[in-house]
């Protein structure tokens, strides 16, 4: 692979196993097929993060250390570079496919994850693409050369936030018992207070697990859309069967005159309207499309979202079912309570499925954070923070889950209020806030946008089809400015070096001019 200018041969950045001494620029990686479960960590950006090889030492392929390996007693440079090129020590392509492929699942990182909630799990796949992101910008820049790519979100945001909600029930119904006792074990008398009081205002009318009212003003106060996943459950429960017990609880049927209404205010006011499916339909595909059959009655339109209820997933099998049943994308990776918290296979990007026929045109959305993994965190802000800014860093997509009854505050005291503090917060950092369906449709036409440039004396072509929208990310070597040539587009400077390139789709022309002076 390389980027290179237009019509010399072998003389720009050359990536790959073998590429040191190939072109002006190299970036070279060390393959290796071997893995571990923990070999030790990768020091960079100030950062540690698990590294699941032992690389090789770098030190003789430049004397610049980015990066170093640290294992016990050892610590030498296993990213290093030099005036013509870049050595990595890992096998970052073998690495991003293992991990996308559930490694995580199977390593301790997980499970120190479920014993020390103060573990977060890393987007290390989206890790390992910043390092060969900024190894390629690096290169371009020695070799004087422009880089362009697709911009991750609309109009140059630098990360996106996905805002939903599932909707398991509408009534508190066993919770009456287990709550209070759960405060009483707890020895946590605030608690029994808070649900004494619950008691009282539900004598009074008061149904405490339904918030939806408050959600939607305060959504609508703040600008912001959510997707709201419903549920209908099915599964068998039994007095007898503790382990169904939790099903007596969930909501069993959506046609509720109270209920159609919800759903259908919900989506006239713009939210989205998605499939909660129940416990067992991610091994049942014909109650998978049941489901989804229901709600688009309901709603008198496709649904296009999915998130299986308790994150139950068999994978692949539940993601070739959801894509057969025409579904547009899931967002049930992620970790359950019980399992830890973060990014489950190592990425806050949306991303395709494999199964055995291949790649799925489903797309995932990773879950990154839910509400009821904070409820027990003395320190939930600091998590709901560290979250926000690992997401920034990489670019990448925040997935918020927060279930209507944490906005009770008598139930959760503080959870519903994070909710809203982390919207405060993503506004402010100029996030793009929206639901599942926007966030998938949008990536879809990323994904379409095909587009080429070439780069000569000083004048950037860039070519294709800029019909589905998007913008482009141009960085320019150091010591240049860039300015627009054809009048087809819009060219504006996000940070030094850097500049968003946004094609006029009004414009049939697939060809935009920039020169760097």
């Amino acid at each position: 692979m390389s980027v290179q200018p237009t019509g010399r041969p072998d003389s720009g950045v050359c990536i790959g196993y073998e590429a040191e001494g190939r072109g002006l620029f190299s970036v070279a990686v060390v393959q290796n097929t071997a893995l571990e479960e923990h070999a030790g960590e990768i020091a960079i950006h100030n950062q540690t993060y698990p590294l699941f090889q032992v690389p090789a030492d770098t030190r003789e392929a430049g004397d610049t250390c980015i990066a170093e390996f640290r294992s016990d007693d050892r610590k030498y440079p296993c990213i290093s570079g030099s005036k013509s090129g870049i050595a990595i020590g890992f096998d970052l392509f073998r690495l991003t496919g293992s991990l996308l492929s559930g490694y995580l699942d199977k390593t301790e990182v997980r499970h120190k994850s479920a014993q020390n909630q103060s573990v977060f799990s890393p987007p290390l796949v989206d890790l390992y693409e910043d390092i060969l992101f900024r190894a390629i910008l690096t290169g371009c820049g020695e070799i004087g050369m422009p880089l362009v790519r697709k911009s991750h979100w609309p109009s140059g945001k630098e990360f996106a936030v996905c805002l939903t909600h599932d909707v398991d029930e509408f009534t508190k119904t066993y919770q009456w018992v287990t709550r209070p006792m759960r405060f009483l074990r707890k020895r946590n008398f605030y608690g029994i207070k808070n649900q004494m009081k619950s008691l009282s205002r539900r004598f009074r009318g008061h149904e405490p697990y339904w918030t939806f009212e408050e959600m939607m003003r305060n959504e609508k106060k703040l600008g912001v859309r959510s997707t709201y996943f419903f549920l209908k459950e099915s599964g068998k429960k039994s007095l007898f069967r503790p382990e169904s017990w939790h099903l007596y609880g969930r909501c069993h049927s959506l046609q509720k005159p109270r209920v159609i209404g919800l759903i259908q205010k919900l989506s006239e006011d713009g939210h989205e309207i998605g499939v909660h499916g129940s416990t067992f339909s991610h091994n049942n595909p014909t109650l998978l499309n049941q489901e989804k059959k229901e709600i688009e009655e309901l709603l008198g339109q496709n649904v296009t979202g999915i998130r299986q209820h308790r994150l139950n997933l068999t994978i692949p099998d539940t993601w070739e079912y959801q894509s057969e049943a025409g579904f547009l994308y899931d967002t049930s990776l992620g970790y359950k309570a019980a399992d830890g918290r973060g990014f489950r296979w190592g990425t806050c990007l949306p991303f395709h499925p494999h199964a055995a026929t291949g790649m799925l045109p489903l797309l995932e959305i990773p879950l990154s954070l839910m509400d009821i993994t904070l409820q027990d965190e003395e320190n939930g802000w600091n998590v709901c923070s560290s979250a926000i800014e690992q997401v920034r860093n990489m670019g990448g997509l925040l997935t918020l889950l927060w279930h209507p009854a944490v906005f009770n505050d008598l139930e959760y005291p503080g959870l519903g209020d994070w909710y809203w503090r982390i919207i405060q917060r993503c506004k402010e950092d100029d996030a793009w806030l929206t639901t599942g369906q926007e966030i998938a449709s949008w990536w879809q036409a990323r994904e379409a946008t095909a587009f080429d440039w070439r780069y000569t004396e000083d004048e950037l072509s860039v070519t294709g089809d800029f019909s589905g929208g998007g913008s482009f990310d141009v960085y320019v070597p150091e010591h240049k400015t860039a300015e627009l040539i054809s009048e087809n587009a819009t060219l504006a400077e996000v940070k030094k070096d850097h500049y968003l390139l946004c094609p006029d789709g009004d414009d049939v022309s697939n060809e935009i001019l920039v020169r760097l002076r």
